[in-house]
């Protein structure tokens, strides 16, 4: 029974994998990270350009995914850069290292968009400081800094997200 299970992961992961470019799919820590739930998870989600779009058409659509969410009404907002989006996202602060993540923040982010994976964390961080770039004065933003000042803590891939939170009530039955 436990073999099924295990066969059924596997299965999914190599499902997941295809969604990556080949460069990052080649990346050790990307098997590990799917392992670990990173396209499995409710609030984390993939949000990637197709594996075989160029430069110029990635960052169109993530743009495209971004103002998806905005169009929805009042937003609050941030784009990062991350070599564990999970981690980064449910992180709960702790004496080491009081920083939470954005689920625990003040904030209290509802979800997180991984918007681009990068094989080398100049590739990333650019996308990080583009979007930025386009998105500083949309009402709700939280980014502060232009993009790129992150430390490099992990192994490649690294990983361009969204984080959002609605400002819209949620519509109340009579």
């Amino acid at each position: 029974m436990a073999l099924v299970g295990i066969a059924r992961h596997v299965s999914r992961c190599s499902q997941h994998i295809q969604l990556f470019k080949a460069p990052v799919r080649a990346l050790p820590r990307l098997a590990y990270l799917l392992r670990e739930g990173l396209a499995a998870d409710l609030r984390v989600k993939l949000r990637l350009p197709p594996p075989l779009a160029n430069a110029g058409k990635a960052l169109q659509w993530a743009k495209s995914v971004v103002r998806g969410v905005l169009d929805t009404g009042p937003t609050v907002h941030k784009i990062g850069l991350s070599g564990n989006p999970l981690f980064r996202f449910y992180k709960k602060p702790s004496v080491a290292s009081p920083s939470p993540g954005y689920y625990h923040s003040a904030d209290r982010f509802q979800g997180m968009y991984v918007l681009f994976a990068g094989s080398t964390w100049d590739e990333a961080s650019l996308m990080e400081a583009v979007l930025i770039s386009e998105f500083r004065d949309t009402a709700g933003n939280r980014n502060v800094n232009p993009g790129g000042e992150g430390r490099q803590v992990y192994d490649p891939p690294y990983f361009t997200y969204f984080v959002f939170k609605s400002l819209m009530r949620p519509a109340t039955r009579r």
